[in-house]
């Protein structure tokens, strides 16, 4: 999932799901039993989560006057995307959870030199 950054700084926000976790997640947010394929439906469901996510962040922001916006999620979906962004720092944060799958939130914003 990429998600834009602008206002009081410029960036990009990367959140990776595995296969499994994304299908978890989506089933949860659905209300219904375990999703094995991702359709529409649960792609929707994952962007949703990642909105409420970093909404909440900008939020979070805003309580310390630094005011940003976010765009609306890109779907990518395979193997080893590569992205590349240049004359950016990318912060990598992963969240872990208790059956050792995790999600990856990378964040990328201009470099000041």
């Amino acid at each position: 999932m990429l998600i834009g950054i602008t206002g009081g700084f410029h960036g990009s926000v990367v959140m990776s799901f595995s296969k499994a976790i994304c299908c978890k997640i989506a089933s949860v947010m659905m209300g219904c039993s375990l999703i094995t394929e991702i359709d529409e439906i649960g792609k929707s469901a994952i962007g949703e989560l990642c909105n409420m996510i970093l909404g909440h962040t900008a939020t979070i922001f805003y309580r310390d006057n630094i005011i940003v916006d976010i765009t609306p999620p890109t779907i990518l979906t395979g193997d080893n995307i590569q992205l590349s962004i240049p004359n950016t720092v990318v912060v990598s944060i992963p969240l872990l959870f208790e059956d050792e799958s995790q999600i990856e939130i990378n964040v990328s914003f201009a470099d000041g030199n």
